[in-house]
């Protein structure tokens, strides 16, 4: 099944996401990395739009998860995406010995 959403409707997304982030972390937040099947451009209809939330500091990943889907639900809402968060801090996205890490810096795109 192709992917129906259009570039700019996952931008406009982005964009929203971006506003509240920015809202929610403040100067914690170093970066919004956009990976996965949209970033390499492969997404198909089912797709989820992940999302990695780089943040200075220790981050307890439980935690964030949980803040984040209590102030991003409504954009889910919005535009009926799936969208699945991957808080990580700095120090940690520098380890590429986790395959996720590399792809998220190989192939992501910053939102």
């Amino acid at each position: 099944m192709v992917n129906s959403r259009s570039k700019g409707e996952i931008k406009a997304l982005t964009s929203d996401l971006k506003k509240v982030l920015k809202e929610l972390y403040g100067d914690r937040l170093m970066e919004i990395i956009l990976y996965g099947s949209f970033a390499r451009d492969e997404a198909k209809a089912d797709s989820d739009i992940d999302i990695a939330i780089v943040l200075k500091g220790s981050v307890d990943k439980f935690q964030e998860l949980d803040r984040l889907h209590e102030e991003t639900y409504h954009l889910a809402l919005k535009y009926g995406e799936l969208i699945s968060f991957y808080p990580i801090s700095q120090e940690d996205l520098k380890d590429t010995e986790w395959p996720l890490h590399y792809y998220i810096q190989k192939e992501g795109v910053k939102v």
